[in-house]
């Protein structure tokens, strides 16, 4: 058994005994390209695989508009309620630091590591789902910026 996936059932355990279903399901999918030794899947995630996550979370944020569950009204909602407003405010925060983040990645990706093995503890003990490691690359990127002041 190769370490990638040794680390891959690893991982898998931890999903399963923490009850994260999405966790053991993306190291299932991995471990099963790893195992059929599909090396040009691989590459495609490593290269591609973020921009397609991306996509993915646009096409169900805006799926509600397009199916027709958000109205006009819901939508003029957001500027004059505040709940709204910090949701509002909270989004506008999330695309900037995940920019941040995203130029961390670029320009250190040794961060990959820390960052993955956050999402796994955050998901695994603490309830969390590993679908921010952009914000917390952009979180990671405002931390590192105070830190060598």
């Amino acid at each position: 058994m190769s370490a990638q996936a040794f680390i891959l059932l690893v991982v898998m355990f931890v999903g399963a005994a923490s009850r994260n279903g999405l966790l053991v399901r993306a190291a299932a999918i991995l471990l099963a390209v790893v195992m059929l030794d599909i090396a040009p899947v691989l590459s495609l995630l490593e290269e591609r695989g973020l921009e397609l996550g991306i996509l993915m979370l646009t096409v169900a944020v805006l799926t509600p508009l397009a199916s027709g569950h958000t109205s006009i009204a819901d939508l003029t909602h957001t500027f004059v309620s505040k709940e709204g407003a910090c949701a509002l405010i909270a989004g506008v925060a999330a695309a900037v630091l995940t920019a941040q983040g995203v130029n961390l990645l670029r320009s250190s990706p040794q961060v990959v590591v820390g960052l993955a093995l956050g999402s796994i503890i955050g998901a695994a003990f603490l309830g969390g789902i590993p679908a921010g490691p952009l914000v917390a690359a952009g979180v990671a990127a405002v931390l590192i910026k105070m830190v060598s002041r």
